[in-house]
């Protein structure tokens, strides 16, 4: 027990910070700083992805399928989504991937579709 207060009693008392301690804490901060950032920034997609989660839109499903969002039931975490015509699928509203931005500039023109097909027929 005398030895113990003895080495107390050298050091001054105090709690000293060896560089190895200061750089594992330093880490730490670091690495909280990033979680929290990530979170808002999942938190700010997610918020986004909702305002654009309206009916009428197309939209694709975490499973790869595409269909349009019929309706959205907050109370039951549901949602209806028309994959064909007359088709309803009812999934849960978590499965609501993204919305499908339409980009008409890139599709394909179906009689230089019919042309390449008949090309590679001959």
């Amino acid at each position: 027990m005398h030895l113990l207060t003895e080495t107390t009693n050298q050091q001054g008392g105090g709690f000293t910070f060896d560089p190895l301690t200061i750089i594992m804490l330093l880490l730490l901060v670091v690495l909280i700083i990033f979680m929290v950032r990530s979170s808002r920034k999942r938190k700010a997609q997610a918020a986004e992805l909702q305002t654009k989660m309206v009916p009428g839109k197309r939209i694709m499903t975490s499973s790869g399928i595409f269909g349009t969002l019929l309706w959205i039931d907050d109370e039951k975490l549901q949602a209806g989504i028309e994959v064909s015509p007359g088709v309803e699928l009812v999934v849960h509203r978590q499965i609501l991937a993204q919305v499908v931005e339409e980009d008409t500039d890139s599709s394909i023109d179906p009689e230089t579709d019919s042309s390449a097909e008949s090309s590679r027929e001959d």
